[in-house]
């Protein structure tokens, strides 16, 4: 949206009139002048509504379902505004010409196809069927005024051939308050995963300096906060990926020569790696959760195990399952979605291979997490507890637990994006982005830098410190001997030496 309106200015500058007749000079219009020809806002005869065809409808899916329809509206919008180029290319060879005088040149312009005008004739055409439902008027009409000398009127100050497309848009401030809510949504992604990034990767550090820190449940730890780590990290590279595509799809639609060209250029390996990765670190994300669901559940279970064996079957599991789910799609997608760096799902079979064991992972880690809270409602009522200090220590367990569980994902789970609609797809979206983006963040304050054992590890550094440097402080205080040189330590010697031959 921030980009929008930047851009906006540089594409319509570069727009200038193409035809114009028999060399006449091109008449100048000043703002005023030009409101006078169509009562509309001033802001409005500018044309103000072109970044809206992609930006108003660019909505990140979030959650499990990853960013999807960003880049594939992007590669919508510019096969159909090339589509209806070459309709309107097609329309203008196959229409004659006026039999005498001066008359305005037809043309595409301005993303739209504009027919030939007489002198001082307000020319109106259809709205272009290529702007998205969701913004489009059925009914309306885009306006351009032809000069009295035969060529189309000119705004100085866009430094561009006039329109008026009020009529092809939905003003109402509902599209104002749904760009306002996709721009909150990105703000909390970004600023969310950067925290979760950063945080976890203070966390992991800490993990691996102290030795003493050194066991099973804190490997299991270190694998979940690489995870989502990974998670972070795509997120973060997608939503770049996306903004350059989206610069550069703008940039493109400015010049001719991109709507030419039929060839439909191939997305780049890295934005296909892109979405593979952030699949990739998703789904492991997910599978780690249901690690330590099932580690909590082992140790509640048995009372003796292997903890090195039973690692080694957790990392695999881990970080190997995503693969046996991603490979396929990958597959799938390279042979019959190999377009718009395979964030658009056409077949939603095919995102079902990635879906269907995320919702699963989060069904099985909901119902561990009630039963850990079953046997923990149980064993404090067995110590015979007062009822504030069973609530008290019941609700820490939980709010612990939410986040190394993944509980809250449970909420919308069978909400899937396509089902949501309206404010309560808006909810979904704010709900699951919002923990989704924190969830690294509370995991990494809650298992490392107010874990008890960590801090008890920190204490006897600092104690140990402070220990070592009072030492070193009175060793350097104390008044050394006084020592002698290798040449006095001669001469004494002979002194001596002479006086016992006497």
């Amino acid at each position: 949206m921030r980009h929008a309106r930047a851009e906006r200015r540089g594409l319509y500058a570069s727009t200038r009139a193409q035809a114009q007749y028999k060399g006449h000079s091109e008449p100048k219009l000043g703002r005023k002048s030009i409101e006078g020809h169509l009562e509309a806002p001033a802001e409005s005869v500018a044309g103000s509504h072109w970044q809206e065809i992609v930006a108003g409808v660019m909505a990140v899916q979030v959650g499990p379902a990853g960013a999807q329809n960003s880049n594939s509206i992007l590669s919508k919008t510019k096969e159909q505004i090339k589509v209806y180029r070459n309709e309107c290319l097609h329309t203008m060879s196959s229409t004659p010409y006026p039999r005498s005088g001066l008359f305005c040149n037809r043309t595409f312009e301005n993303f739209i196809c504009w027919p030939d005008g007489l002198p001082g004739q307000m020319v109106n055409v259809k709205c272009p069927w290529y702007i998205p439902k969701t913004l489009r008027v059925s009914d309306g009409y885009a306006f351009r005024q032809c000069g009295t000398n035969g060529s189309w009127l000119w705004d100085d100050e866009t430094n561009a051939t006039w329109y008026n497309l009020m009529e092809c848009f939905d003003n109402s401030s509902q599209h104002d308050h749904f760009g306002n809510i996709l721009q909150l949504l990105n703000d909390i992604c970004t600023v969310g995963y950067s925290l979760s990034l950063s945080s976890l990767l203070l966390a992991s550090i800490i993990l691996l300096v102290f030795r003493r820190l050194h066991c099973t449940r804190n490997f299991i730890h270190l694998n979940l906060f690489a995870s989502f780590m990974l998670r972070a990290l795509s997120m973060i590279w997608k939503d770049a990926i996306i903004s350059q595509k989206y610069r550069q799809f703008w940039k493109e639609l400015s010049s001719d020569q991109a709507l030419e060209d039929a060839e439909v250029k191939e997305d780049p390996a890295i934005c296909k790696l892109t979405a593979v990765l952030m699949h990739y670190g998703v789904t492991a994300s997910y599978c780690w959760l249901l690690v330590e669901g099932l580690y909590l559940h082992t140790l509640l279970v048995m009372s003796v195990f292997s903890g090195a064996r039973l690692l080694r079957v957790f990392v695999a599991f881990g970080w190997g399952t995503p693969v046996l789910f991603i490979t396929p799609w990958i597959v799938l997608k390279y042979r019959y979605e190999n377009y718009s760096c395979w964030m658009q799902n056409d077949n939603m079979k095919f995102w079902w291979i990635i879906r269907l064991p995320i919702m699963i992972s989060i069904v099985i880690n909901f119902f561990i997490f009630m039963w850990i809270i079953s046997v923990v409602i149980s064993k404090l009522r067995a110590h015979q507890m007062c009822r504030i200090d069973i609530k008290c220590r019941l609700a820490k367990s939980t709010l612990t637990l939410i986040p190394l569980l993944g509980a809250h994902g449970v909420v919308f789970v069978f909400l899937t994006e396509e089902h949501a609609q309206g404010t309560l797809r808006y909810i979904k979206l704010y709900y699951e982005l919002f923990f989704a983006s924190i969830q690294g963040l509370l995991v990494a304050v809650l298992y490392c830098f107010i874990n008890s054992e960590v801090q008890a590890e920190f204490r006897r550094h600092w104690h140990s410190w402070r220990s070592e440097r009072t030492r070193n402080q009175r060793s350097s205080s104390v008044r050394p001997l006084k020592t002698t040189t290798c040449n006095e330590q001669s001469q004494t010697q002979g002194e001596r030496t002479d006086s016992t031959d006497v």
